[in-house]
């Protein structure tokens, strides 16, 4: 079959137009490539930070999430824990860098939210942190309500309303009665007041969530011992001491043991 010039000029130019296709196609496709293996380089480094920031190595844990943003650095799941490992070294402007960038990425990131609070709340900012607390509770999707009402009732406290942040606290067990955080919180509140057997009612009910905190089993055998009720403090000051024998927590277990005081 004879071809024409402009069925052949056609034919050329279709046959062009199909390879540039084929070439994009295959530079998409070494792109896509690219971007999985770096997307999950960067996952690798940062599960791996996590669990080195759980076994309490922040500073190995911060190398890692720094690689992980290195590889993604528009990720704002990463942005956002690399915040909160600046966070926990008191580099609360780099935290705060980072949870900048997370919100800017992801605007609807409620988490970030929260933890710019402890930011601003750590740096005296308080009604910058309550601001933050409210931008929180505003998503009826957020999961974990009673925790920012436990932190906005920790921010309560150290701007001296205890009235506002034992409101804020009761808010949190409404929210989820069996909460052994805000228990926890409600109890040493209670007992700054002097209200030792409120405090201790509440400390045992955080007990059943919390068993292995040595500073929740040291504040419960103080109250015993305080009492005298040696027998009852016993077990608390004892799971202490087992938990950390060199901590400071556990050097005042013993002397409670020996019927020393530890204030």
């Amino acid at each position: 079959m004879r071809m024409g010039r402009g069925s052949l000029g056609a034919w050329v130019r279709t046959s062009a137009a199909c390879g540039l296709l084929l070439l994009l196609v295959a530079c998409g496709a070494e792109a896509s490539k690219k971007k999985g293996v770096s997307e999950s380089r960067a996952h690798a480094h940062y599960q791996f930070a996590l669990r080195l920031y759980e076994q309490g190595q922040v500073r190995n844990a911060l190398a890692q999430m720094l690689q992980a943003i290195e590889l993604e650095p528009d990720n704002a799941v990463y942005r956002n824990s690399l915040g909160f490992v600046y966070f926990s070294l008191a580099e609360y402007d780099l935290a705060r860098e980072n949870y900048d960038k997370a919100i800017k990425l992801d605007p609807a990131f409620t988490e970030v939210h929260v933890n710019l609070a402890l930011v601003d709340s750590e740096q005296g900012r308080y009604a910058e942190a309550e601001a933050e607390y409210r931008r929180a509770l505003a998503d009826p999707a957020y999961p974990t309500p009673e925790k920012v009402y436990v932190n906005w009732g920790l921010t309560l406290r150290k701007r001296g309303d205890l009235a506002g942040a034992e409101a804020m606290l009761r808010k949190a067990l409404e929210a989820s009665p069996r909460y052994a955080r805000a228990h926890f919180e409600m109890g040493r509140l209670l007992e700054e007041q002097g209200k030792a057997d409120g405090a201790l009612k509440e400390y045992l009910t955080a007990w059943d969530g919390m068993p292995e905190l040595a500073e929740l089993n040291l504040r419960i055998g103080e109250i015993y011992c305080t009492r005298g009720e040696s027998d009852r403090a016993r077990p608390y000051l004892e799971k202490v001491i087992a938990a950390s024998p060199t901590s400071v927590e556990a050097e005042k277990a013993r002397m409670l043991l020996r019927g020393s005081p530890t204030r």
